[in-house]
């Protein structure tokens, strides 16, 4: 892509604006990728992070309960189910404290948890 006072068969006329725009949104690109943090949880917790991506599996063999609005309602995942959430926007992130779990509500429970946390 050049910069400058084109005039092509699509465009005639100036293509600066836009080619100058296109090359000043690279600057909004998100930083490079983060290394993903990985928990295997048997009991109950919370995500104390705040995140912008988070994977939710049931490897174990018996129902977990997770919540999504830190413990006021849940939901029962069976086993072999995954959730794969991400806030969206490079701005965007699930603030501390929103995901809570009770891997162990219905017998002994395997949940793996992956996510990426907000960078600072």
């Amino acid at each position: 892509m050049s910069i400058g006072n084109l005039k092509d068969y699509g465009n005639k006329g100036n293509n600066f604006p836009f080619q100058l725009k296109v090359l000043q949104s690279l600057n909004d690109l998100p930083p490079k990728p983060v290394t993903p943090i990985i928990l295997l949880e048997t009991s109950v917790g919370r995500l104390r992070d705040e995140c912008t991506s988070i994977c939710f599996a049931n490897i174990g063999t018996v129902d977990i309960s997770l919540s999504f609005d830190d413990g006021n309602t849940a939901v029962r995942i069976p086993p072999g189910i995954s959730i794969n959430m991400d806030a969206g926007d490079n701005n965007d992130y699930y603030r501390e404290d929103t995901f809570y779990w009770e891997a162990d509500a219905y017998g002994p429970g395997n949940l793996l948890i992956t996510y990426n946390q907000r960078p600072q």
